[in-house]
């Protein structure tokens, strides 16, 4: 049994297109562990082709390499759970585009300072640092109720709806990496990176 025949066996209830994605997950998930799964059924096969004379391959993976079909299993379930983080993280993504194009634009451009300690600074075209009231009050809730940054720098976003983006990096590591990627998937190409050496 392979991890197509597996995910539509066990996710019965949901559509082709999507149990197509699981599948490709799944796949992408083996491909990470291949050289693993490939030396477990070599040695499998080497030890039973040494105490037997005939070896049947559809019993040999069906009673001798269960074990293994668990694992298919379980890569199949991990494969669900990252379709499903992809698909929540879309459509909050599109919700968040969405609302953006319907708003009323506050600032002509925003330049977003990532810090070294992963904190934002927030400035206008002219170089100000912005500090108004609601992005000082998000920072204040986003405090107390212990978000990250992300989460914060989503709410500045939206209360200020910025029309054009600038970002200049200092902290260069992969959460700020993520981040910015998130800014261009969600402004597209109205985001500019600043470099500074």
């Amino acid at each position: 049994m392979n991890i197509r025949n597996i995910i539509k066996a066990t996710f019965v209830k949901l559509k082709d297109k999507e149990k197509e994605e699981i599948y490709k997950e799944a796949n992408c998930l083996f491909d990470k562990k291949e050289p693993f799964i490939i030396n477990t059924i070599y040695n499998k096969l080497t030890e039973v082709a040494e105490s037997e004379k005939d070896l049947n391959i559809d019993g040999f993976f069906r009673f001798r390499m269960r074990d293994f079909m668990v694992y298919i299993s379980i890569i199949s379930d991990i494969a669900l759970e990252e379709y499903l983080i992809k698909r929540d993280k879309n459509q909050f993504i599109n919700t968040l585009k969405y609302f953006i194009e319907s708003q009323e634009h506050k600032i002509d451009l925003l330049i977003i300072h990532i810090m070294k300690d992963s904190s934002f600074r927030f400035f206008d075209r002219n170089g100000i640092e912005i500090n108004n009231k609601e992005s000082e009050e998000m920072m204040s809730m986003i405090m107390k109720e212990d978000l990250n940054y992300e989460d914060c720098l989503i709410s500045v976003l939206l209360a200020l709806c910025p029309k054009k983006i600038e970002i200049i990096d200092d902290l260069k590591n992969d959460t700020s990496k993520e981040i910015i990627e998130n800014i261009k998937i969600i402004f597209e190409d109205n985001v500019k990176i600043i470099n500074r050496n």
